[in-house]
């Protein structure tokens, strides 16, 4: 079982999710210049898209940054911010996180994620084990690595 006294609270897991957010940026953008090429509005030099484009580019951005966090935390339990920060996801007991079990954490990171991750911050703050909602449903963990 994982100690309490490891479990990682806000601050660790706000900078790791800054790390990460580098990644998205670099997701969003390369995916948006991919489509704004593909429907002739700009590149990678820079894209402005709306309507048809736009939802196309943000629904695979949103995909394939929940994929960023479901297959590195199933992988490693480390996402490259969680990494740089030297903490890790891992089962209520101690054992690595499967692949759906990182899934139902992470989807239910878009409930987590509401204000700026303020309704994540509110459950690690009030939970014993430092868990946001993601954490208590799929029986998970964030402590130092």
């Amino acid at each position: 079982m994982a100690d309490e006294h490891m479990h990682v609270g806000v601050g660790k897991r706000l900078l790791a999710q800054l790390f990460d957010l580098i990644v998205i940026l670099v997701i969003f953008w390369f995916i948006g210049s991919l489509i704004a090429i593909a429907y002739g509005k700009g590149g990678f030099g820079g894209f402005q898209m709306t309507g048809t484009p736009a939802m196309i580019s943000n629904v695979t951005t949103v995909v394939l940054v929940l994929l960023y966090f479901i297959v590195l935390e199933a992988r490693n339990g480390q996402t490259l911010g969680k990494k740089i920060m030297g903490i890790r996801v891992v089962s209520k007991d101690g054992s690595p996180v499967g692949l759906g079990t990182s899934a139902v954490r992470n989807v239910l990171r878009l409930i987590d994620a509401i204000a700026f991750y303020l309704v994540g911050a509110l459950f690690i703050w009030t939970s014993s084990k430092k868990q946001r909602l993601g954490d208590m449903v799929a029986g998970t963990v964030v402590i130092k690595a």
